[in-house]
């Protein structure tokens, strides 16, 4: 069992996962900050003849996140995720600006831009999390052995010192937890 769980690291999928976990949080960033820049900007000129304009600009944007994500999901995790369907352009100047403002696709690229940030920010944080307390653990005897040990405090009228075998069972303990995470990690990524 334990030989079937750490052939799991031998395959491209748990870095693959991980990558796509850490570079969500810099796509997310990225994404939020322009649509959180241009999106107000187009409403707040919406009075002038710019506004309108950008704004339908803007949403078919919305379409552009889409086609990044895509790629992101298909490169890092294999997810071969449907494309819109293409637009069909009516003629006219106005009715391709009415036919952007109204575009589903790029309305739900948009909102998508601005709730990917919050999830993004969870996965990328508990994800450094249990990849640095398993690293951490995993690492623990060789901290108590070349770290100094800590200094004798009091508990009440109680002296308590930390060292010798003591020391070295807790080191050894942190060791068997960290080894149970490197164990569970490639299922919860």
């Amino acid at each position: 069992m334990i030989r079937r769980r750490l052939a799991a690291y031998r395959s491209a999928a748990v870095w693959k996962q991980t990558a796509h976990l850490l570079l969500g949080l810099i796509m997310a960033v990225g994404l939020f900050s322009a649509v959180a820049t241009v999106l107000p900007t187009a409403v707040g000129l919406s009075v002038t003849l710019v506004g309108i304009p950008l704004l339908a600009v803007s949403v078919w944007g919305g379409r552009g996140v889409a086609a990044i994500e895509r790629l992101r999901f298909r490169a890092l995790l294999g997810a071969d995720l449907p494309e819109w369907a293409p637009v069909e352009w009516e003629a006219g100047a106005a009715a391709r600006l009415k036919q952007a403002l109204s575009d589903r696709p790029g309305w739900k690229g948009l909102a998508y831009s601005m709730v990917a940030l919050p999830w993004n920010i969870l996965t990328f944080s508990l994800t450094v999390t249990l990849w640095s307390l398993t690293a951490g653990l995993l690492s623990a005897p060789l901290w108590s052995q070349w770290s100094e040990p800590p200094p004798v405090f009091h508990l009440g009228t109680q002296r308590v010192e930390i060292a010798g075998g003591w020391l070295l069972a807790s080191a050894a303990a942190a060791n068997l937890l960290g080894l149970v995470l490197l164990l569970v990690l490639p299922a919860a990524i």
